[in-house]
């Protein structure tokens, strides 16, 4: 008896090149996220970012934030942006413009914690003309551990697209 070798059939070669291409769908899609995860951890939370914050921090210790907390809770969005430095709400602006400059401050926003994924977010979602649209893709990663800890968030934005963003202390 003849055997017949003539190979795949159309049939076969079809459900075979739809397996092939399923799995390299599927591998596409996590290459694709592995990659934008690999990304962000070159801009978000960098250390020489996480390091820039905390000395942003530790003005703010210095320099009494009660009157930047208080200004915060009567603010509409519960955010202030305190890029300039401004006498209203800090001390020592001078001794702030240097430490901005020195770190490479692009911009700094201090916010009730408990609020900025909701208030600080849709600020930056309907004005994304004032800022990079980088920090609203930052905002919108961030994580909350604590949601009933009451207490403000610094987020930086540095030069070289770094992000940087801590817990107030005071």
């Amino acid at each position: 008896m003849k055997k017949n070798n003539r190979g795949f059939t159309l049939v076969e070669t079809l459900v075979v090149s739809a397996f092939i291409v399923g799995i390299l769908i599927f591998l596409f899609s996590q290459f694709s996220r592995l990659k934008s995860s690999y990304e962000a951890s070159f801009e978000y939370n960098t250390v020489p970012a996480l390091f820039s914050a905390k000395n942003v921090n530790r003005y703010l210790m210095v320099s009494g934030s009660s009157t930047l907390r208080n200004a915060i809770d009567a603010s509409e969005y519960n955010f202030i942006d305190i890029t300039t430095c401004p006498e209203d709400y800090l001390e020592k602006t001078d001794y702030c413009l240097q430490l901005f400059s020195d770190l490479n401050v692009i911009s700094v926003v201090v916010t009730k914690e408990s609020t900025f994924k909701t208030h600080f977010q849709d600020y930056l979602k309907d004005n994304s003309g004032i800022y990079h649209e980088k920090l609203y893709s930052f905002v919108k990663q961030l994580s909350i551990r604590d949601d009933n800890y009451s207490g403000y968030r610094i987020i930086a934005e540095f030069k070289g697209d770094n992000f940087a963003s801590v817990r107030l202390t005071y």
